[in-house]
């Protein structure tokens, strides 16, 4: 996959499950956000004023190469999916 849509995979995590306060996202009770939302905060960014949504469409739907889907569309609206059981817990070594 190319790199940019590997970047774009990583700063949708950062935005829809890590810290959607940093860039004033709302998000429903189930992790959704506005489509259009996302957007606009991508444009603001100089690092991503090149993302579609074309190119967010790809990223949920293909992954980001690794096989993985992390995201989700409905209706206008995206979220990272739920990870089942959590967060990972750290382990001793």
């Amino acid at each position: 996959m190319d790199r940019r849509l590997v970047k774009l995979s990583k700063f949708l995590a950062l935005l829809l499950r890590h810290q959607p306060q940093r860039f004033a996202l709302a998000l429903d009770e189930e992790g959704w956000a506005s489509l259009a939302e996302v957007m606009e905060i991508l444009r603001g960014l100089p690092n991503f004023r090149w993302a579609t949504r074309a190119d967010v469409v790809r990223v949920v739907e293909e992954g980001s190469g690794d096989g993985k889907r992390r995201f989700e569309l409905c209706e206008g609206r995206i979220r990272a999916i739920p990870r089942a059981g959590g967060r990972r817990e750290e382990r001793a070594i």
